[in-house]
């Protein structure tokens, strides 16, 4: 089902049984899906459904793999029980991959959501800069999910982490990239070590769609770094054969297709999702509202700081000097009116040093205004009072169109 873009639809389940992307809907509960929104319900012994409002598309099929989906779960459940009576070390690391619009955060949530269903609570890690489903564009994050999904709204958790990577493409910086990634990975290890629910209960990474060239590469440093035992790839035959071929002998591969519902997105459309994002961080949903804060800080109250800097050229530097990897250098930035409406990281590090990029992010703000004449920054923020000093810069615009704060 897909809503139309200028007003919501409401969904009812009127007889039998079905779920959401492994969430159960409530019988003659009337859910209202945002515009705009992609969804698909799901019955294993069928159902009616009551739609009010205009949709786009709106049709019923039998080409699903959910029954796939299902099995692959059930043989997930199988390695918790046997974590859980001491058979193996830990629980299961799936690595999610495949091209655009394949489905791999739908998957991810649909596995969360049934482990949950189970009594488990998976750590669940997406590493999709663009489409971030747990935190904002632009970051990786990773959470124990130990609730299910909202229909709607999707994952509302609290235990997560968070590193900036600061654009929404991967090949905008590799290098950082994969230094983020195996960050991530040092920290989800530690939380399977010292939480003997999380070891039991596995861990689901969702990844980027970009599969070739470097970003074949990354997918293999992934696999690496947390240690996968299955990789599942969405419809494309060619990444399945070569991962089959790269990969370890220890990690399982399947190939899996895509529903015939989804559909490629435009960029207009992932722009709309990217910005959808941000404002629910900030604002919440309908069923859970947030009030965020508008706060003024000094200029000399906060550093800002971009991680990677543009490569001097050779004749720059001194005889005899080679460059630094700019690709993670920590550059200070200047108080400037670029820095409008632009998202920024709230850093866990005390000071902008070359240790920012081994610190995680305490959350995020928007810079509202740059008042140039009185040294001051409008921000937008969750909190009514900045936990640190050191602000990430990233490339992710948001325009606020909710100022009376």
């Amino acid at each position: 089902m897909a809503g139309d873009t200028k007003e919501g639809v409401t969904l009812e389940l009127v007889t039998g049984s079905a779920e959401i992307f492994g969430t159960d809907l409530q019988l003659n509960k009337k859910y209202t899906f945002p515009s705009g929104t992609r969804t698909a319900v799901f019955t294993y012994q069928g159902c009616t459904l009551e739609l009010i409002g205009p949709t786009v598309h709106a049709y019923v099929s039998n080409n699903t793999p959910m029954a796939i989906f299902a099995n692959t779960h059930a043989g997930l459940e199988d390695i918790c029980r046997d974590t859980e009576n001491g058979e193996a070390s830990r629980g299961f690391v799936v690595l999610v991959v495949g091209p655009t619009d394949v489905g791999k955060s739908t998957l991810c949530r649909i596995l969360c959501n049934y482990a949950v269903r189970k009594g488990r609570s998976p750590i669940f890690v997406d590493l999709d800069v663009g489409q971030n489903c747990l935190t904002v564009p632009g970051s990786i994050s990773a959470a124990i999910v130990d609730q299910l999904a909202d229909p709607v709204h999707g994952f509302q958790l609290e235990q997560q982490i968070s590193y900036c990577f600061g654009s929404t493409t991967p090949t905008a910086n590799m290098p950082l990239y994969e230094l983020l990634i195996r960050k991530m990975a040092e920290n989800t290890a530690e939380w399977m070590k010292r939480s003997r629910n999380a070891c039991i209960s596995g861990m689901i990474i969702n990844t980027c769609g970009y599969i070739t060239g470097e970003g074949y590469k990354t997918l293999l440093t992934i696999a690496e770094s947390f240690e996968a035992d299955l990789v599942i790839c969405l419809e494309h035959e060619r990444l399945y054969m070569d991962l089959n071929r790269d990969l370890p002998n220890f990690v399982k591969t399947l190939r899996f297709p895509k529903s015939s519902g989804i559909e490629d997105r435009s960029q207009n459309v992932r722009s709309y999702g990217r910005e959808a994002m941000v404002q629910r961080y900030f604002y919440g949903t309908r069923a859970l509202p947030l009030k965020p804060y508008r706060i003024e800080v000094p200029f000399e109250s906060v550093e800002i700081c971009q991680l990677g800097a543009e490569k001097l050229p050779d004749s720059c530097l001194p005889f005899g000097v080679s460059a630094d990897d700019h690709h993670t250098k920590v550059v200070y930035m200047k108080p400037d009116m670029k820095l409008q409406h632009h998202l920024m990281a709230v850093s866990t590090a005390k000071l902008i040093s070359p240790e920012v990029l081994n610190h995680n992010v305490f959350g995020y703000v928007v810079i509202l205004e740059v008042d140039l004449q009185n040294h001051t920054f409008a921000l937008l923020s969750p909190v009514n009072e900045l936990p640190s000093k050191v602000l990430i810069y990233t490339e992710v615009v948001f325009m606020d169109d909710q100022i009376n704060l």
